[in-house]
């Protein structure tokens, strides 16, 4: 079978199975009737949750352990120069220890894996947070949270946020000493 017949075999399959799954799969009046290997592929491929999540932690393990080991093998680095002229097989006379780097490795490797994980993770995390707080705004306390009352403009005359018309002139006090004590007596607490 050729590369073409391959890639158009590819292509076809690939646009028959979503289709299948756009039609028994995703619709949500058919996610009570799935059984559990559908109900995990809908799981998977619908997005509800973050599989880079999962993915990014495998990672992180792997490279840390890589790292580990890697500075413990490089421990045994001895590298190896010049030649003995009077000997006919070229055997090597000068031999340099390397092994330095493996503790760099071992030490500061899985530090910086860390840092770089943990730069990911928050990116991840905010948009987790992000997701939850949508979530929470429409699920049930979405009426409490946009229902609320806009603050009223500190300058009077201004369009209110509610309504769009002019705010009236708040009423003034007849007797204008009480209101200069009053001032006196919040400007002293």
């Amino acid at each position: 079978m050729s590369i073409n017949a391959i890639i158009v075999l590819t292509v076809l399959s690939a646009i028959i199975a979503t289709m299948l799954l756009y039609l028994f799969v995703f619709p949500e009046k058919k996610k009570a009737k799935l059984n559990g290997f559908f109900k995990k592929v809908r799981r998977l491929l619908s997005s509800e949750y973050l599989l880079i999540e999962k993915i990014l932690r495998f990672l992180y393990v792997l490279a840390t352990m890589a790292c580990v080991f890697g500075g413990f093998w490089a421990l045994f680095w001895v590298e190896k120069s010049g030649y003995n002229a009077a000997d006919v097989r070229g055997r090597y006379y000068d031999e340099t220890w390397l092994g330095y780097y493996g503790i760099l490795i071992m030490v500061l490797g899985p530090i910086v894996v860390r840092i770089l994980y943990e730069s990911f993770m928050m990116f991840i995390m905010l948009v987790k947070n992000t997701i939850d707080i949508r979530n929470h705004l429409i699920d049930g306390d979405r009426g409490r949270a946009l229902r609320r009352k806009a603050p009223k403009p500190f300058l009077t005359n201004k369009p209110t946020f509610e309504t769009g018309e002019p705010e009236d002139e708040p009423e003034k006090d007849e007797n204008p000493e009480k209101e200069e004590k009053e001032d006196k007596d919040d400007f002293f607490m």
